[in-house]
C-alpha cells in the first residue's frame, strides 16, 4: 500500500474542505461558508454576552468582601507602576499598617463618619501609634462609593495633591484595609490605605509588587473638594516626627498566590480563575482577525463577484465583536448611578 498517496489525498481533501469555508470558489457558489454560516454568528453574539456580563462582574467583585486582597493588591501595584515611572521605590507591605488602617475602617463604620478625624476627636496617627508603629513619615488615604480600583485611582493621579503624595518619596512602606459595609443607611465598600517610613525598617517587611498613594485631607466647601497636605499635632513624644496625610478610596481584586499551588494542573485553574476576562477578550479578538481576513479574501479573490449580503453581514459580526473586546468594567460602570469621594 502506497502511504504517501494516501497522506497526500488526506492532505488534498482537507485543503480542499479549507477553500470551502474560507475561499469564495465554485463549489460554495463563491459565497465562503465560513461567513455565512449560523454558528458564527451564534458564536459571536455569544461572546459579545458574555464580554458584557464577565464586565459586570468585575464590577461587583469590588462590592464582594472575599476579593478584598486582590483588591488591595491591584492598588497598591497602581501606586507602585507609578512610582517606578518616576524613578521612585516601590512601597513595601507593613503588617502593622494592615493592623492600623483596619482599626481605623472599622472605627468609621462603627462611628459612621468619613473622615481623618473621628468625632471623637481622634486622628489617624492614633491607629498607628496603637499597632506599634513608630514611624518618621505617615500619611492616609480614605475612599468610599466607588465601583472599580481604576476609577479610584485615576480619581487620585488626576489630582495634584492626591498625586503628589502617591510620588512622595519619603514613604516606604503601606497597609490597607477594605471594608464592605452599612454605611450612612446603605452598603458600600470602604477603603483605608496608611503609609509611612519607620524610623527603622523592619528586616521582616517583604517588598510587594503592588504598593499605594499618600495620604490628602480633603475639605468640602461648595461642593468642591481641597486636597492638601496636612501636618497634625502629634503627642509630645512625637512632636519631631513628620506627618503627612491624604484622602482616598477604592478597592481592588486579589490574585491567588501560586506558592501552595504544587501542581501544573492547579495553577492552570488559577489562572482560568484570575484571567478569565483576559482569555476570553483574547478569544474576542481573535475572531474578529478570522472574520477580517475571510472577509478580505472573499472580496479580492474574485473582485468581479461579490455578494453584498454576505459583506454586510461580515462587517456587522467585525462590529459586534469589536464591541465586545472594548466592553470592560469601567464602561459598565458609567451605566451604574454612583459617587466616588476621595
Amino acid at each position: 500500500m502506497d502511504y504517501t498517496l494516501e497522506g497526500e489525498e488526506f492532505f488534498k481533501k482537507t485543503a480542499f474542505q479549507i477553500k470551502i469555508l474560507f475561499i469564495p470558489i465554485k463549489e460554495n457558489n463563491f459565497r465562503p461558508k465560513f461567513l455565512q454560516s449560523n454558528f458564527l454568528l451564534y458564536c459571536v453574539l455569544c461572546l459579545f454576552i458574555l464580554n458584557i456580563f464577565t464586565s459586570v462582574i468585575s464590577v461587583n467583585f469590588s462590592k464582594n468582601i472575599f476579593f478584598a486582597d486582590v483588591t488591595k493588591n491591584v492598588l497598591i501595584n497602581f501606586v507602585n507602576q507609578s512610582r517606578q515611572a518616576e524613578g521612585l521605590q516601590p512601597l513595601i507591605r507593613s503588617e502593622k499598617l494592615d493592623q492600623a488602617a483596619m482599626l481605623k475602617a472599622q472605627d468609621m463604620i462603627n462611628n459612621d463618619y468619613f473622615s481623618h478625624q473621628s468625632p471623637q476627636g481622634i486622628t489617624p496617627w492614633y491607629w498607628f501609634l496603637k499597632t506599634g508603629y513608630d514611624y518618621k513619615y505617615a500619611g492616609e488615604n480614605l475612599a468610599i462609593g466607588f465601583l472599580n480600583s481604576n476609577e479610584v485611582f485615576d480619581a487620585w493621579y488626576n489630582s495634584p495633591s492626591h498625586k503628589e503624595n502617591i510620588l512622595n518619596p519619603n514613604y516606604k512602606e503601606i497597609g490597607i484595609a477594605v471594608l464592605d459595609k452599612n454605611f450612612s443607611g446603605g452598603k458600600t465598600t470602604l477603603v483605608v490605605q496608611f503609609f509611612g517610613s519607620p524610623m527603622t525598617l523592619s528586616k521582616k517587611t517583604q517588598p510587594t509588587t503592588q504598593q499605594k498613594a499618600p495620604i490628602v485631607e480633603t475639605t468640602k466647601e461648595n461642593d468642591s473638594t481641597d486636597s492638601r497636605l496636612v501636618a497634625e499635632n502629634l503627642p509630645e513624644n512625637q512632636q519631631n516626627k513628620e506627618v503627612l496625610s491624604q484622602t482616598s478610596e477604592y478597592p481592588v481584586l486579589k490574585a491567588v498566590s501560586g506558592e501552595n499551588s504544587n501542581t501544573l494542573y492547579l495553577e492552570f485553574l488559577n489562572f482560568i480563575y484570575y484571567r478569565y476576562d483576559e482569555i476570553l477578550k483574547a478569544i474576542t479578538y481573535a475572531m474578529m482577525i478570522l472574520v477580517a481576513i475571510a472577509l478580505l479574501l472573499n472580496i479580492v479573490i474574485y473582485f468581479n463577484i461579490q455578494h453584498t449580503d454576505l459583506i454586510l453581514r461580515s462587517i456587522f459580526i467585525i462590529v459586534l465583536l469589536a464591541s465586545a473586546a472594548l466592553i470592560d468594567g469601567d464602561t459598565i460602570a458609567l451605566f451604574f448611578p454612583h459617587k466616588i469621594i476621595i
